[in-house]
């Protein structure tokens, strides 16, 4: 459902425990399958409301509420302080430069009682002496090929430096709600979708108190470093507040406090930079944190989170890049990597993952795959089956193999794809066309003219002629439609009893050897199929029909994922 906001997520508890059944939204609920998954990806504060109207306030969710410590001071200097600076030089470029640093806290006895972490991003503009700006052409510049003369006779007088300092909110422990998101405490105080709203609470501690003092102390040595003994200027909010200064009175004009009703000040409001995180933790231990190693919670079986709101800790950098490699990591859990290439005597691969070979398989009819890293994944997009087919040559008996990986193998709309072999060539006009099937999908002439290996955990019947669910021809290992159960030709000697385990991948062997067909699923035989002889229009090889032979997977439903195509013939 497009365009809705979700206000709740709904559970029930079953065997495996307790999980989200259905997504709540404005627009209505949708039902969540059973192998389904949820990701809760919003910002911290909204994630942690979710969670808490979704899951109750068991006292975990919801605390640990850190953000970052910032302060800014902006001063002018004259060019002659920054004596590196040529002379010749007539106009002068904008900089930046990144430091580190960090405070050591003591026990009363002197000895260490760990660090906290901080860092100044400095940046550095060449003005004019009324300009206040250092970020003017670092940021907000737009290059005019008319201002390039001007610029070569621009003469920098003075430089304007910025010293922007992040330092870091220590985590809280866990008796301490200080900083915290709780649900309103008023019931009334809901939002336009009838939501109970947030309550946020940030307030920093002693220790985080000492670490922003340390850390304004640090950004006034550091101007002193780039005052290099001359007078300063300082400015605020774009203005220049106080003029010809020693840069060892910067604590005087800007004290290390927020402005407010009792004067100028450098800190930034709690919170202001957008850098909340940790309501949603994550952890071994489910009794000091609200997810797993996994970003799952660790009472809702179905459930991840991404983003900021899983950090125990901050740091002082900008958490979007850690964000980012844990909701990377979330995938490759979601969705593993395929097994790795491996040479096999005999063999010979199809598709290994690279561009190179993935050029050599064409669609036909609907949907799409689209390459990720080394797999192939099914897309659909309404127009009905597709079929991805290997091109250059068609194949006579051959023993094919590969791997796939079901996201949703159970519930409402799972992924049901499959392999077809030995189909004619769909770029060529259909030779034994069906009036039920589209004739402007080529994908049809797989169906026609080829056998299907199935994927349908759910053995899906064709709604078309009112068949049921569940039935062996269409279920996972199964030559597709081939209705008879037995031995003799025309039939299917199908047996299986694996139950393929969703986000897992899982290997396909398929021997074609003239008429004769056999299939084994993760190195079990699940059906035997010999061609009935009077079956003559499906499943011909390159010697009997040079336009047939050709093998391809198919988009149905779902995002089946492929890897490892590789083949003996």
């Amino acid at each position: 459902m497009e365009r809705c906001h979700v206000t709740q997520l709904n559970t029930v508890t079953t065997e495996g425990g307790r999980r989200v059944s259905e997504i709540v939204t404005e627009r209505g609920v949708l039902p969540v399958s059973p192998d389904s998954k949820v990701m809760i990806a919003l910002g911290t504060i909204e994630s942690a409301r979710l969670a808490l109207t979704s899951f109750g306030t068991d006292g975990k969710i919801g605390r640990n509420l850190i953000a970052h410590l910032r302060s800014n001071v902006d001063f002018r200097v004259p060019r002659a302080a920054l004596a590196a600076l040529p002379p010749a030089v007539k106009a002068l470029e904008a900089s930046a430069l990144f430091v580190k640093g960090r405070h050591e806290f003591k026990k009363a006895d002197g000895s260490s009682d760990g660090f906290a972490h901080f860092h100044f991003q400095i940046t550095a503009s060449g003005l004019g002496a009324s300009g206040a700006n250092s970020e003017a052409e670092l940021f907000k510049k737009i290059p005019d090929i008319d201002l390039f003369d001007a610029h070569k006779n621009a003469t920098d007088t003075h430089v304007v430096i910025t010293i922007r300092g992040i330092g870091e909110m220590g985590p809280k422990n866990d008796s301490d709600f200080g900083s915290s998101v709780t649900l309103d405490l008023d019931p009334q105080q809901k939002d336009e979708f009838q939501a109970r709203r947030a309550f946020v609470n940030l307030q920093p501690n002693s220790r985080d108190y000492e670490l922003w003092d340390a850390m304004d102390k640090a950004s006034d040595e550091v101007a002193k470093v780039f005052a290099n003994g001359q007078k300063i200027d300082v400015i605020k909010n774009g203005n220049v507040i106080v003029t010809n200064i020693d840069a060892s009175s910067l604590a005087t004009v800007l004290p290390y406090k927020f402005s407010d009703q009792a004067g100028r000040g450098r800190r930034d409001g709690l919170g202001t930079t957008h850098h909340e995180a940790g309501t949603l933790r994550m952890g071994e231990d489910p009794n000091k944190s609200v997810t797993d190693p996994d970003c799952r919670f660790h009472n809702v079986t179905n459930t991840y989170v991404a983003g900021p709101a899983l950090f125990p800790t901050i740091g002082s950098p900008n958490p979007m890049l850690t964000g980012i490699a844990l909701v990377r990591r979330l995938g490759d859990h979601l969705m593993p990597e395929p097994p790795l290439v491996v040479s096999e005597p005999g063999f010979r691969y199809l598709f290994d993952g690279s561009d190179a070979q993935f050029v050599n398989w064409e669609m036909a009819g609907g949907g799409s795959f689209s390459r990720f890293g080394r797999t192939i994944i099914a897309q659909q997009n309404e127009k009905g089956m597709g079929l991805l087919f290997y091109k250059p040559k068609p194949f006579e008996d051959f023993t094919l193999r590969l791997d796939f990986l079901l996201p949703h193998p159970r519930g409402n709309d799972n992924d049901n794809s499959g392999v077809f072999v030995r189909f004619r060539d769909p770029r060529l006009p259909d030779p034994a066309p069906d009036p039920v099937d589209p004739a402007d999908n080529a994908a049809f002439v797989a169906v026609h003219t080829g056998f299907e290996i199935q994927i349908d955990e759910e053995a899906r019947g064709d709604k078309r002629f009112g068949e049921p669910d569940g039935s062996f021809f269409a279920r996972t290992g199964a030559i597709y439609k081939i209705k008879s159960l037995g031995t003799g030709e025309g039939q299917q000697n199908y047996q299986n009893n694996i139950s393929l385990a969703a986000r897992q991948w899982h290997h396909y062997e398929i021997e074609v050897k003239k008429q004769d067909y056999m299939v084994r699923l993760n190195g079990q035989e699940i059906t035997r199929f010999k061609r009935s002889l009077s079956d003559t229009a499906r499943g011909n090889p390159p010697s009997v029909d040079p336009n047939s032979g050709y093998i391809g997977l198919q988009t149905h439903t779902g995002n089946v994922a492929f890897a490892n195509v590789r083949i003996n013939a």
